[in-house]
């Protein structure tokens, strides 16, 4: 039986992405993280484990642990969503280490991608692409163990999130799949994630949860989580902030407030 580690970008404090109402982080712990697990609980001739959700594997690796303390796995796939200053930015794809090619699980895991998403445009044709400059790809390269990072798709494009939603199910056991090379009896359903949140259930828990965050830097920004703001009672909330430290970023020279929806994921303006 071989064993993988599917770990979910950022976390600890750190929000990842936003766009179209979602948060990085708490989109693939919270949505799609369950998803996997569900599928996952189905594998009869391999496993798979979850790092540790309240971490982000990033930070640990740079303080000595993450990436460094992984044993024991055939491979790791670590997810993530995409984002970009155009919201016409589109597709997922599968970033491995520039030393090596990429692996039939690799491309298994691309043509998942390409199926319900599309291919980001410097991906084609395989869907994969190859860096050299990522922390947890370089230790797990330099350690023999086999790692790709998983771009799903862009945050920041609402069809790749409407995809992405609408065929949750389909999606993960795919992936499943794919990383495992294991073939799952069992027929998917269509999703509909109105009622799902990707952040805290309730005003306390979030609040807590902000608390314990602090400001992050994001491409030419600093990004926080607001607590639950109401600006017109039970309609809208200020969910977060970003401001740009120089004009020629992603967001470019504005500062946003983030107006959600009160109770939902739903971002309405900004």
């Amino acid at each position: 039986m071989s064993k993988h580690l599917i770990v979910f970008g950022h976390g600890q404090g750190d929000p990842g992405a936003m766009g179209n109402g979602y948060q990085e982080a708490t989109f693939t712990r919270n949505i799609l993280g369950q998803k996997l697990k569900a599928w996952a609980s189905k594998l009869k001739k391999n496993q798979i484990d979850f790092y540790n959700e309240s971490l982000d594997m990033y930070q640990q690796t740079k303080a000595g642990g993450g990436a460094y303390g992984v044993n024991g796995y055939a491979s790791v796939t670590e997810f993530h969503l995409d984002a970009a200053a155009s919201s016409s930015a589109t597709g997922g794809h599968v970033i491995i280490s520039n030393r090596f090619n990429p692996d039939s699980n690799d491309l298994a895991i691309a043509k998942v991608l390409e199926k319900y998403v599309g291919l980001w445009g410097s991906s084609k044709p395989t869907g994969t692409y190859k860096r050299d400059d990522l922390l947890n790809m370089n230790v797990f390269a330099n350690r023999g163990i086999s790692y790709r990072l998983v771009e799903l798709g862009f945050i920041t494009n609402k069809r790749d999130i409407d995809e992405l939603t609408k065929n949750l199910d389909a999606i993960a056991k795919g992936l499943v799949e794919a990383i495992t090379g294991e073939s799952l009896s069992g027929n998917t359903t269509s999703s509909s994630i109105t009622n799902v949140s990707s952040k805290p259930k309730t005003p306390s828990d979030h609040d807590k949860a902000v608390a314990a965050s602090k400001a992050v830097h994001q491409g030419n920004a600093w990004a926080k989580l607001d607590k639950f703001n109401e600006v017109s009672k039970g309609k809208v909330r200020i969910a977060g902030w970003l401001v740009p430290d120089k004009p020629d970023g992603p967001i470019g020279k504005f500062a946003y407030i983030l107006i959600m929806e009160h109770g939902t994921t739903k971002e309405i303006t900004r």
